[in-house]
């Protein structure tokens, strides 16, 4: 049985405060919005969206969130966790 796995395919926003990439689910052709901002209501969080190809987000509810510094890589293994979706992931 093949893994699921996650690429990443491109950052889309790099600011002091926020960044953004795009990931794609290839075994599905599913891409996800990942999104690690610092708020002014509560800190840092991070969250993952469904999105296009282009990096659009499709649905602004999230499938994952957490509030708290981590980095793009720990966001990314604990959203394969939480859904299930894959087991591991690449950052091509």
């Amino acid at each position: 049985m093949q893994v699921p796995k996650l690429s990443r395919v491109k950052q889309l926003v790099d600011e002091e405060r926020h960044a953004a990439f795009l990931y794609r689910d290839d075994d599905y052709d599913e891409y996800f919005y990942v999104s690690r901002a610092c708020t002014k209501d509560h800190g840092w969080e991070t969250m993952v969206f469904s999105s296009n190809k282009l990096g659009e987000v499709n649905d602004w509810s999230e499938l994952y969130e957490r509030r708290g510094w981590e980095t793009i890589d720990e966001s990314i293994r604990r959203f394969c966790n939480k859904t299930g979706r894959c087991d591991s992931y690449s950052l091509d």
